[in-house]
């Protein structure tokens, strides 16, 4: 309810006209923090607009069982009303994670990887999760079963649905789109 009342209260956000997928590797942000023998890392993809800054209890849980931790933060601009840009824009990131946590595996040798997700990174996390057999565990909160309905009826990304429509892109044709 108070996601409706905030959500009324804005305006559309202000997306980058200028964000293309080239920019992406610069414009993501990523924490990684790793502690002696361990064997476990934690990998956070967030929710559309979430910063690093705000994962200070989630940070400080998996602090404390000692375990390491990868979390990411993207641009705003992965989702838009330009589908050929958003698929782009999800195959790169899904790239980039799965390159870090190869990476990552074979440097500190780690036994258990666990992917949490929020919202829209459960669809990052989904991805991965069902290509890759090193993904132990994963932890989805908020999750949508499809990527086309959970925008096109989301509260947040109207502005998105809108734009579409306005281009006779219906929400049957984004989901073969996205497929």
């Amino acid at each position: 309810m108070l996601d409706t009342i905030f959500c009324k209260l804005q305006s559309q956000p202000s997306l980058n006209p200028s964000y293309n997928i080239r920019t992406l590797e610069t414009q993501a942000k990523k924490e990684f923090v790793h502690f002696d023998k361990s064997k476990r890392l934690y990998v956070y993809l967030p929710h559309w607009g979430d910063r690093l800054e705000y994962l200070k209890n989630l940070r400080r849980l998996i602090f404390q069982r000692r375990a390491a931790f990868l979390a990411y933060s993207f641009p705003r601009e992965i989702l838009s009303s330009n589908w050929r840009l958003t698929l782009e824009s999800f195959q790169l990131i899904q790239d980039l994670v799965r390159q870090d946590i190869i990476n990552l595996q074979r440097r500190y040798g780690f036994e258990e990887v666990i992917i949490l997700a929020n919202s829209l990174g459960c669809v990052h996390a989904c991805m991965i999760a069902t290509r890759e057999p090193w993904v132990n565990k994963l932890y989805l909160l908020s999750p949508g079963h499809c990527l086309a309905e959970s925008m096109w009826e989301g509260i947040r990304t109207q502005f998105l649905k809108r734009e579409f429509e306005k281009r006779g892109i219906t929400l049957t044709e984004l989901k073969n789109f996205w497929a």
